[in-house]
């Protein structure tokens, strides 16, 4: 059918017992073209020719060519003979030698012509470094992937055993011809087996092909003396890697032509960090290299990266089987570590070496059993970091990094500057550091930027003279308002009693202008001003929104707070002074009489924005009858948000600062009663919730409303479980499918769910927690052609709650300095999802749904969740930075 052109001539042929087609076509061009298709059991083989005129269909050249060919002929089925590949492993009796391919995964084919049966065996290779997952369900996890063939039917049989003390799992198979299909599955390390046998009956022959098959050593060529400039080792090793011009990282390409600057910063992370993985393709064998050398001013009280306590990752599960930490003879700290899990075979082998700020590490992944290869064998133990000069990360680098900032040397200077926010000042460095800023030059490139960040290491200490070294800042800048901000956060950034006081003296003698109709002073720091994760201390952005930084020491803001109130009759200041203002009530930092003066003002400005609320709902139910419509709709209101109500920001925020004055001014509740009227329920329930955190009165009324209410029946059952106040919330809304229905549709952020539909439930057990996964059916537009499936879950068997809230592992998200992966999960025992997963007409609902269940606990998992999640996952060196 691929043939271009109309087809002249097609017959059958023949050839070393293998058929095929003998086809003659011409394109449109007039060119002819001659094919010869033959098929084995293994390959389809496709031989052409083409050129003008008879030349190809019938002269001597092509009869003479196509005659030629040749098939290779098994010897099939007559004299079984023992296989090994060439680059070792296994060892397994077949009819012939096999076919060997390679699409990702090592194939060996066979076929008995005589018995009528085919054979295979499959090698998968799969690396991580950061878990070692349980072989019973690795292995289930390969039954899972082969019993979702196309061309199986139904599975027939399942037996766990061992094989030569290897995890493996029998299963056998019918597929939808009549056939079946005999495998077993073994796991060893990172290499995954596949054996399977397809015939009519399990035969003699096939009981021994299984029986047959035993791992052999991997064969590797002699060993080479390595010599990596760019990582910094020496090693002897069989396999090793060409020499390649290296890639910048995906997350800095970005940047690297943007500016000169951003350049030398990208490079300078590059050679910070490279890593290469060595290795085999044959063999499958692999070992990630990390080279790290510590940034030139950084200084790291924290001696975590010697690595006495290293682990792999940030896993705290591992079981270790060995533990080495020693000083080589060339002063190089190494630790070599040898970890598995839980019910794993596969174990971990990595070592690392750490000598004045610079670390190299080894990672490579094998099993309990196997001896280590020549290979892993050679490259741990003659691996040799070269010893470089580095810099030593636990010693203060401030004088170092000023006389590379004073440096006639434009380079060091430049480096200087790239890494401002690198280093970690304290008071003695202040002289310096004013001596720096007071002479830096508007000649300097990215002048503003660079004077705002010597400015914000400022925040590094805590002496007065610093502090008033900021007040003199303040007001030498002029109208250069970028440096005054600067100065007024980093006295904020000092957290000191005096520091705030200059702040207190500055802002309300001397308050800078917040707001301005032109931006363009506004100037932003480059990728090489702050790129780097490694940044120390404080960075005074000068952005203006130095007012919000109050509310980082509340403690300390409240000896200021009587001083700077006066700022909220300012229009610049009122919103953040009435912001810190509910951030210290929200604390319980403040009492009313602490703001009384204000209550008047803060009470008509309420009433004032109440009425502006009230015509604005008016107008909007004047629209809404002029469309001819009973119920909100995204017509009128753009998107689901704003069909249940967009809020009213000013107003809660006037209710959390009138709300102490409860008991005190009779005005305040039937203001805020007023306010649960609301036709805006985003409104009323911001209200409402606000009353119930403060143990005010709320009618079960409006509770009722909003628990019937599929917008917010679960933010309302949400809050209630956090404030401990489950019993208010309304029985009859109590059910897991009503508030499943609700935790789905607040899923749905902008778009509203059309039809939402329950269909059933499944008993589910995940981390010994035994509960419900309920299903439901969802249209985003009742027009949709298809419904997509929808879970929720896990919903404990008890009856007693809607969800677990425990099971995260607060230790996840520590990061270690040995290569590795790990982080926290977000919500351990979370299985709510609006799936893409469409709902089949033609197979039963209850199939569908037990599918999706196995589906949704696998992703859970480590081992499958890169099959069926949608995070990302980088199989060779399973590392995060």
């Amino acid at each position: 059918e691929n043939i271009p052109g109309k087809m002249i001539s097609k017959k059958t042929i023949t050839r070393n017992g293998y058929p095929g087609f003998d086809i003659t076509s011409r394109t449109r061009r007039g060119d002819v073209q001659r094919y010869n298709i033959f098929v084995t059991p293994f390959e389809i083989l496709v031989f052409k020719m083409s050129g003008n005129g008879e030349y190809v269909g019938e002269g001597d050249e092509a009869n003479r060519f196509f005659s030629s060919i040749q098939l290779h002929e098994y010897n099939s089925g007559t004299k079984w003979q023992s296989f090994t590949p060439a680059f070792g492993g296994f060892t397994v009796q077949l009819p012939h030698t096999p076919y060997i391919g390679n699409d990702g995964s090592w194939i060996f084919d066979a076929q008995d012509s005589v018995g009528k049966t085919d054979y295979r065996v499959v090698r998968t290779d799969i690396h991580n470094y950061g878990f070692a997952g349980e072989d019973t369900f690795d292995l289930g996890l390969m039954d899972e992937s082969f019993a979702a063939s196309d061309f199986i039917d139904r599975r027939i049989s399942r037996k766990l055993l061992t094989v030569q003390g290897y995890p493996a799992l029998d299963c056998r198979y019918r597929d939808k011809k009549g056939q079946t299909f005999f495998t077993r599955f073994i796991i060893q390390g990172p290499h995954y087996y596949t054996l399977v046998a397809k015939g009519r009956q399990e035969t003699p022959q096939v009981k021994a092909f299984f029986n047959s098959f035993q791992f052999s050593p991997l064969v590797y060529g002699p060993a080479t003396f390595r010599t990596d400039t760019t990582r910094r080792f020496t090693v002897t090793s069989p396999v090793f890697f060409p020499a390649a011009k290296e890639d910048l990282p995906a997350s800095l390409l970005r940047y690297a032509g943007k500016d000169d600057d951003d350049r030398d910063f990208v490079n300078e992370l590059r050679d910070m960090t490279k890593s290469v993985t060595v290795a085999n393709d044959s063999t499958g064998e692999k070992i990630y290299v990390l080279y790290y050398k510590t940034p030139r001013y950084l200084f790291d009280k924290d001696s975590a990266l010697l690595g006495k306590k290293a682990s792999v990752g940030t896993d705290t599960n591992w079981i270790v089987k060995q533990k080495i930490v020693e000083t080589t003879p060339n002063g190089f700290l190494s630790t070599s570590l040898a970890v598995t899990d839980t019910n794993s075979s596969r174990l971990i082998l990595a070592r690392r070496y750490y000598k004045n700020g610079q670390l190299w590490a080894l990672l490579t992944l094998t099993d309990t059993l196997t001896a280590r290869s020549a290979f892993i064998r050679d490259f741990f133990d003659t691996f040799q970091p070269r010893d470089t000069t580095g810099s030593n990360p636990f010693v203060r680098k401030s004088d170092l990094f000023f006389d590379d900032l004073a440096s006639t040397d434009s380079a060091v200077h430049k480096r200087a500057l790239r890494s401002i926010m690198m280093v970690e000042m304290a008071d003695e460095d202040a002289a310096r550091l004013r001596t720096a800023i007071d002479g830096l030059s508007w000649k300097e490139k990215n002048y503003l930027t660079v004077k705002k960040s010597l400015i914000g290491k400022m925040g590094d200490m805590q002496s007065r003279a610093a502090s008033d070294y900021l007040k003199t800042i303040y007001y030498a800048a002029g109208d250069t308002i970028e440096f005054q901000y600067a100065a007024l956060e980093t006295l904020l950034a000092q957290k000191t009693a005096y520091s705030y006081g200059v702040f207190r003296d500055i802002v309300t003698a001397e308050p800078p202008v917040l707001t301005t109709d032109d931006n363009d002073y506004v100037s932003y720091p480059s990728l090489s001003m702050l790129g780097s994760s490694l940044r120390k201390g404080h960075y005074a952005s000068g952005d203006g929104s130095f007012m919000y930084n109050l509310s980082d020491s509340l403690a300390l803001t409240k000896t200021i707070l009587a001083d700077i109130l006066p700022l909220i009759n300012i229009d610049d200041y009122k919103q953040p002074v009435m912001n810190l203002l509910a951030n210290m009530i929200d604390s319980s930092m403040i009492r009313p009489s602490d703001y009384e003066s204000y209550y008047t003002k803060f009470l008509l400005e309420a009433k004032q924005q109440l009425k502006k609320q009230v015509i604005q709902e008016k107008r909007m139910e004047i629209q809404k009858a002029e469309l001819g419509k009973k119920k909100d709709n995204e017509e009128l209101y753009g998107s689901k948000s704003r069909a249940s109500g967009q809020g009213n920001s000013d107003l809660e925020l006037y209710a959390k600062l009138l709300l102490p004055f409860w008991d005190t001014k009779p005005a305040v509740r039937p203001l805020l009663e007023q306010l649960l009227q609301s036709g805006d329920k985003r409104l009323k329930y911001n209200i409402a919730v606000l009353l119930l955190k403060h143990q005010l009165p709320v009618a079960d009324s409006v509770l009722s409303s909003f628990a019937t209410d599929d917008a917010f029946r679960y933010e309302l059952y949400s809050d209630l479980r956090d404030m401990k106040e489950l019993r208010r919330f309304p029985a009859g809304s109590n059910s897991p499918i009503e508030l499943g229905r609700s935790k789905l549709k607040s899923m749905s952020s902008y778009y509203n769910i059309d039809t939402l539909v329950f269909l059933d439930k499944r008993a589910a057990v995940y981390k010994r927690r035994n509960g419900f996964i309920y299903f439901f059916k969802y249209k985003n537009d009742k027009d949709d052609g298809n419904w997509k499936l929808a879970t929720v879950g896990l919903v404990p068997a008890n009856d007693k709650a809607f969800e677990f809230t425990d099971g995260v592992d607060p230790d996840a998200a520590k990061r270690s300095y040995f290569p590795g992966i790990g982080s926290a999960e977000k919500s351990d025992f979370d299985f709510t999802d609006l799936s893409s997963t469409k709902l089949e007409n033609d197979e039963p609902v209850s199939d569908q749904l037990d599918k999706l269940l196995k589906r949704t606990l696998y992703a859970k998992r480590k081992s499958a969740a890169q099959f069926y999640d949608d995070r990302s996952y980088d199989e060779d060196s399973g590392m995060e930075f």
